[in-house]
């Protein structure tokens, strides 16, 4: 069974359009992704320090944002 053109075409628009910052809600993209990754991350790194931690973070956020200014990039293998 095929799946329809337009699931195909509105799941795209979601993929790669990051979210729309608009005025009722101030916080910038770079603290929302650093947020997540730090609820995310809290426990799966706990045996790390706290300034190990946050440098974690930090580079992680910053490959993300990065990450999300290169439309049509492709993932390379690891």
């Amino acid at each position: 069974m095929s799946v329809p053109e337009k699931w195909i075409r509105v799941a795209g628009k979601n993929v790669f359009h990051s979210p729309d910052i608009s005025s009722e809600n101030p916080e910038s993209r770079e603290d929302s992704v650093r947020k997540d990754l730090t609820l995310r991350l809290k426990h799966t790194c706990e045996h790390l320090t706290r300034v190990d931690f946050e440098a974690l973070v930090s580079q992680m956020t910053h490959e993300q944002l990065r990450g999300e200014r290169i439309l049509g990039r492709r993932i390379r293998p690891c």
